[in-house]
């Protein structure tokens, strides 16, 4: 599992919108979006919902989340 794909969902959990955090990350909607999709690929569950422009992480999104901010952190 890629780091970088980790910290793309934790910052999309933080600003609750994929285009911010793509901001904040220096990258495309469309490549944030392709991690979050290849993460929740990766781990066989959802991590966030859709709805509209804004993002809520599921309950497994948020267990990810939590065990993605310890492993940024190290």
């Amino acid at each position: 599992m890629n780091t970088e794909y980790l910290e793309s969902f934790a910052k999309v959990v933080e600003c609750r919108s994929l285009a911010e955090a793509a901001r904040r990350l220096h990258l495309t909607s469309g490549a944030v979006a392709a991690r979050i999709r290849i993460l929740e690929g990766e781990l066989a569950t959802t991590l966030v919902q859709r709805s509209g422009q804004t993002l809520t992480p599921t309950e497994a999104g948020m267990r990810i989340y939590d065990r993605a901010k310890e492993l940024i952190q190290s």
